[in-house]
């Protein structure tokens, strides 16, 4: 328990470590005023395209080690890699290119006005979230492929079976708990209408005592 702990511990000062060098050299040392397609753009999407990768097989760990618990399995490789390609265009792509705009449009003309700029234009932050999720998209890709090929190569028949065993009954569940929603959604129903009569009836009555 303590190996496995530790083990824990390390990966993730890893991952921390290994994003504050990225931040660090694509954005803290890397800012600074440049024209779209010099050395320094082309530098900035590299940076760009290398977080798209980075993020998805980091997302990819955390999903498959502490988050899903392998629920992946049952959800489909599919679903989950395309959820992981949003998460990252949403950090990577939005999030990101809104904390420049914010700086270019707010702060830097009310603090700093002669700091350099994080966007040189429209074109930039889109080409920015187009890399992003370009990245995002065949590390993804290249994970289910190889999957795939892993799966055909080295087949588990004993997990195939006790998957499609549990599938199975996440369907019928499923269909059961669908059944009991609609069976309880027609006695509201007739509790409603039930109701709506009895109001009917006392509204009669006292239309008939004032009368």
């Amino acid at each position: 328990m303590m190996e496995r702990v530790s083990r824990r511990s390390v990966v993730t000062s890893l991952i921390v470590l290994y994003w504050a060098a990225f931040f660090f050299v694509f954005g803290y040392s890397h800012w600074g005023n440049f024209e779209l397609f010099d050395k320094q753009w082309w530098f900035d999407s590299f940076g760009h395209a290398l977080f798209g990768i980075s993020a998805s097989i980091n997302l990819l760990y955390l999903y498959r080690r502490r988050a899903c618990h392998g629920a992946f399995n049952f959800t489909g490789h599919i679903f989950l890699a395309v959820n992981i390609i949003g998460q990252v265009l949403i950090v990577g792509g939005v999030f990101w290119e809104g904390i420049e705009a914010a700086w270019d449009q707010i702060i830097q003309p009310w603090c700093c006005p002669l700091a350099a700029q994080a966007q040189k234009g429209a074109l930039d932050t889109t080409l920015d979230i187009v890399i992003t999720l370009f990245a995002s998209t065949v590390t993804m890709g290249v994970w289910l492929a190889y999957n795939r090929i892993y799966a055909q190569v080295f087949p588990n028949r004993v997990l195939e079976a006790l998957l499609e065993e549990t599938l199975e009954r996440i369907e019928y569940m499923g269909a059961t708990i669908r059944q009991s929603h609609l069976e309880n959604l027609k006695l509201r129903e007739i509790r409603q209408r039930f109701y709506n009569a009895v109001r009917k009836v006392r509204h009669c009555l006292q239309e008939k005592r004032k009368k």
